[in-house]
């Protein structure tokens, strides 16, 4: 049973890893992702996407980002599952490693939802940020070599960004 729901669970994983946006979806974010890169520094988005349902699409991503990334990386961290010796070590870190590579793609996929909303476009940024240290910190947790405040700082960094999105009217819940 236990290794009929992790083949189901790795299908899944797959699967939605796979599935991607179309073609046209693409260029009009990273067109609109690269302007709004440049003008989230100054405080204020230029011009925003055309995607629909933007912030609904943002909202289920970063949902599932957070809920992937408390449930597979940071509570068993504080639980001390990556310690050398720990019970199930191996195990955690080969969870934590496919989680993280998951959650870098779910946060990719809700920063170019993020910057088609002129609501939520200036935290771009900060979410291309932690997409690109959650794939090094995949890397280091398959390898079972990691910096844990690599780890706290990707954390404090997602807390950071859940802050500044319900400030904007758009509360991230765990999925």
């Amino acid at each position: 049973m236990r290794r009929i729901s992790l083949l189901l669970s790795c299908l899944l994983l797959a699967f939605t890893v796979g599935c991607g946006s179309s073609s046209k979806d693409t260029s009009a974010s990273s067109t609109s992702g690269a302007s709004a890169a440049a003008t989230s520094s100054t405080g204020a988005c230029a011009s925003t996407g055309t995607r629909k349902f933007a912030k609904t699409r943002f909202l289920l991503n970063a949902g599932l980002a957070y809920g992937a990334f408390s449930r597979y990386i940071i509570k068993p961290y504080r639980a001390g599952s990556f310690k050398q010796g720990a019970n199930g070590r191996v195990a955690a870190l080969a969870k934590a490693a496919g989680s993280g590579l998951f959650v870098a793609d779910q946060l990719r996929r809700a920063k170019n939802n993020a910057v088609s909303d002129p609501t939520l476009c200036k935290l771009g940024v900060p979410l291309e940020k932690a997409a690109a240290a959650l794939t090094g910190l995949a890397a280091g947790l398959k390898s079972g070599s990691f910096n844990p405040t690599d780890l706290v700082g990707v954390d404090s960094l997602l807390n950071k960004i859940g802050v500044d999105s319900a400030g904007a009217g758009a509360k991230i819940q765990n999925r």
